[in-house]
């Protein structure tokens, strides 16, 4: 539901998206593209916010890419 979304999984996501584990990030990366569509406005700020970030400072080449 959006609600759940909003509520649960973009937080997750913008946790996850600060893993040290280069892995994660590259899969937020990912789940960030498919779930984007089911967000608020406000969260989709929020994770454009953490995709412009890993695509331009993070240190995994994939993560970045992928952002």
């Amino acid at each position: 539901t959006p609600s759940f979304n909003n509520s649960v999984i973009c937080p997750c996501l913008l946790k996850l998206a600060e893993d040290p584990v280069p892995n994660i990030r590259f899969n937020v990366s990912k789940t960030i593209g498919e779930v984007a569509k089911h967000m608020s406005n406000a969260n989709l700020v929020k994770l454009k916010a953490a995709l412009k970030k890993m695509s331009e400072n993070d240190t995994d080449f994939d993560a970045q890419f992928f952002a």
